[in-house]
C-alpha cells in the first residue's frame, strides 16, 4: 500500500477522466514567484490548507506534483527525497523548474479545476520536507508555507488508515541524508518496532531536517491545531506572508469538509473539537514512545502540555536553531 496515494486501475481511470475536464485552462507560466507552495507531513492538514486558500478559484491547483510513482519527470526522486541546500544537479531542479513555473501538465497533478487563464499556481506536497531549504535557495520569492502537526495525532493517524512506512528506504538509502543529518539516529531509525514508533520517527525525520536546515523567514511556519481553533486569525498571518489582502469570504470555506479521502474529521468546527481527542487513544506506553523519541531528536520542545502552540515559546526554542547536522552524535543507538 502506498502511504500517499492510490496507484489501483479505477483510481488511475479516475484521475485520467477528471483530467480530461479540468486540463482546458491556460496557464501563462514562467514566474515561480507566483506560485505558493504548502508542505507538510502527510495527515496535517496540507489539503485542508490547500482548499481554503483557493477557496475563489484564484490559483491553479497542483495536487502532490513530487509524486515519482506517477509524475514520470519526478521518476529519479527518491520516495522522501532530501537534498543538499547548495546542490544544482538538474535532475531534481529540471523537474522542480517545470512543477514551480507551470510548465508540467498531468492527470494526477491536474485532478482539481483551475481557472480558464491561469495567473498563478498553489502547490500542495507531503514528500518535500527534507528539500525545503533546496527549494528556498533555489526558487527564492516564492511563498513556502509549511504546517506542523503533532506527532501522536499524525502517527496514530496514519495507524488508523494502515498507512506503512519503510524507514530505511525513505531514509537510510540517501546516503547524503545520513551523512547530514541522520548518523545519529541510525540504530533509532534501523531498530523501530510497531508502527506507532516508526510513524512517530517518521515524523521526527521529516520535520527535524527542515527545521534544522531552514531559517527565519525562508517559510511561513503554521500549527494545523492553531489553525482549527482560530482559523481567522491564523489565515490573516498566512495572507500577511502572503502580501495579499485577506479576503472575508474566507471564512465561508471553513465549513466545507477537507477533500483529503478518509479525512479524520470533517470541517475546520469539527476539527477544532477533536483536535485533542487523540490524547483519549494514547497508551501509557505510547506515550512513553513519544517522549523518548522527540527527545532524542530535540524536538519535544516543540509541543508542550497543551494541544495548541505557544508561538512565543516556540520561537524561543528555535531561536538557537534545531540541533546542527551532527550534533547529536552521543545520541544513544
Amino acid at each position: 500500500m502506498n502511504i500517499f496515494y492510490s496507484n489501483t486501475l479505477n483510481a488511475r481511470v479516475r484521475r485520467t477522466l477528471s483530467w480530461l475536464g479540468h486540463s482546458l485552462y491556460l496557464d501563462t507560466g514562467g514566474d515561480y514567484t507566483k506560485t505558493v507552495f504548502v508542505c507538510g507531513s502527510g495527515r496535517s492538514g496540507t489539503t485542508w490548507l490547500f482548499d481554503v486558500l483557493n477557496f475563489d478559484r484564484s490559483y491553479r491547483p497542483m495536487i502532490e506534483p513530487f509524486t515519482r510513482g506517477l509524475v514520470p519527470v519526478c521518476r529519479a526522486f527518491s520516495p522522501r527525497q532530501y537534498l543538499r541546500p547548495e546542490s544544482d544537479d538538474p535532475t531534481y531542479l529540471g523537474p522542480a523548474t517545470a512543477i514551480f513555473t507551470g510548465a508540467i501538465r498531468h492527470p494526477f497533478v491536474d485532478q482539481a479545476t483551475p481557472p480558464m487563464i491561469v495567473h498563478r499556481r498553489l502547490v500542495k506536497d507531503v514528500r518535500t520536507t527534507l528539500m525545503l531549504k533546496w527549494v528556498r535557495n533555489h526558487f527564492p520569492g516564492m511563498p513556502i508555507l509549511y504546517i506542523l502537526r503533532h506527532p501522536c495525532a499524525v502517527a496514530l493517524s496514519r495507524q488508523k488508515l494502515g498507512w506503512r512506512t519503510d524507514l530505511d528506504q525513505a531514509f537510510l538509502s540517501q546516503p547524503d541524508l545520513v551523512e547530514r543529518h541522520l548518523r545519529p539516529f541510525v540504530g533509532l531509525v534501523g531498530k523501530a518496532s510497531g508502527p506507532f514508533e516508526r510513524h512517530l520517527i517518521d515524523w521526527c525525520v521529516e520535520n527535524y531536517v527542515p527545521l534544522a536546515e531552514l531559517g527565519q523567514g525562508d517559510a511561513h511556519i503554521a500549527f494545523y491545531e492553531n489553525l482549527c481553533a482560530d482559523p481567522e486569525a491564523e489565515l490573516r498571518k498566512i495572507y500577511g506572508y502572503l502580501g495579499r489582502p485577506f479576503p472575508s469570504p474566507v471564512l465561508d470555506s471553513l465549513h466545507l469538509p477537507s477533500k483529503s479521502p478518509k479525512t479524520d474529521t470533517q470541517t475546520f468546527a469539527d476539527a477544532h473539537e477533536a483536535a485533542g481527542k487523540w490524547r483519549q487513544q494514547l497508551t501509557a506506553e505510547d506515550r512513553a514512545t513519544a517522549q523518548r523519541v522527540t527527545k532524542l531528536f530535540g524536538l519535544d520542545g516543540i509541543y508542550g502540555d497543551d494541544v495548541l502552540v505557544d508561538l512565543t515559546r516556540f520561537e524561543r526554542w528555535r531561536a538557537p536553531a534545531a540541533t546542527p547536522a551532527g550534533a547529536a552524535a552521543d545520541t544513544p543507538t
